[in-house]
């Protein structure tokens, strides 16, 4: 009987189980993918017994960090931009695209309030950082409106923050990720879906770093974005998954 018992646990430890070998991954996380990524790592750690701990914030802020050894095993980028530079530097491996987000201008029903002029302030995150902020620049630009708003605008640090100005009457429009609108309250939910055409895309990539190469935790999560529970998950947040 004990040998049996011991060929059992022995046999466990073989199949790697995930009780036995749960593990830590760090997540270099962009701002506006946090509410999705929430729910995505509460059932992740629930499947597998492995943990995730993130820190959220720019695009370019956390790329900054990873180029000069901040201890990150995945980075879930709002750009792809950032993640081929790592790739490039032999940073990182592994990246594809597990979201592509929306622009939206919160607090609007369409581009006339920002065509006329008839608002206060307009947040959006900082172009040089954060994509969804290029993103807005570039819509702007496209409206022929940059020049007349430029003394309108509020620049976040990222696009999280730019939500919370919005959030908070700080500011009466913002642009940010149509993710993002849909977890505000009911009052500030309204927004106008920016055409594609208007900004260059905002593809997600999702890249597994060098420091996660051997984190069985980070490994299982950069598989678990391209798992159908997933990908629902993403989708029902607002972003658009290819597939």
């Amino acid at each position: 009987m004990v040998l049996r018992l011991w060929g059992v646990l022995w046999a466990t430890v073989l199949s790697g189980s995930p009780h036995l070998y749960a593990a830590t991954a760090q997540v270099a996380l962009a701002t506006n993918f946090r509410a999705t990524y929430d729910v995505l790592a509460k059932q992740f750690e629930t499947d597998t017994r492995h943990h995730l701990t993130a820190a959220v914030g720019s695009t370019g802020k956390l790329y900054g960090q990873i180029v000069h050894g901040a201890p990150f095993d995945l980075f879930l980028s709002a750009d792809q931009t950032r993640p081929a530079l790592l790739v490039e530097r032999g940073l990182g491996r592994d990246s594809f695209t597990y979201a592509s987000g929306q622009l939206v201008l919160a607090g609007a029903s369409g581009p006339q309030l920002l065509t006329s002029g008839t608002f206060k302030r307009l947040a959006i995150a900082n172009p040089k950082l954060a994509p969804y902020g290029r993103a807005a620049m570039e819509t702007l630009t496209h409206l022929n409106v940059a020049g007349k708003t430029r003394p309108k605008l509020v620049f976040a640090e990222n696009v999280g923050q730019a939500v919370a100005m919005y959030a908070t009457g700080n500011a009466d429009l913002a642009l940010i990720a149509r993710g993002q609108l849909q977890q505000l309250p009911p009052p500030k939910q309204q927004g106008w879906p920016v055409p594609n055409s208007y900004h260059q895309p905002v593809h997600q990539d999702a890249l597994l770093l060098k420091r996660g190469y051997d984190n069985p935790a980070a490994v299982a999560f950069i598989s678990y974005l391209k798992s159908d529970t997933a990908i629902r998950i993403i989708r029902q947040y607002g972003y658009l998954v290819r597939d």
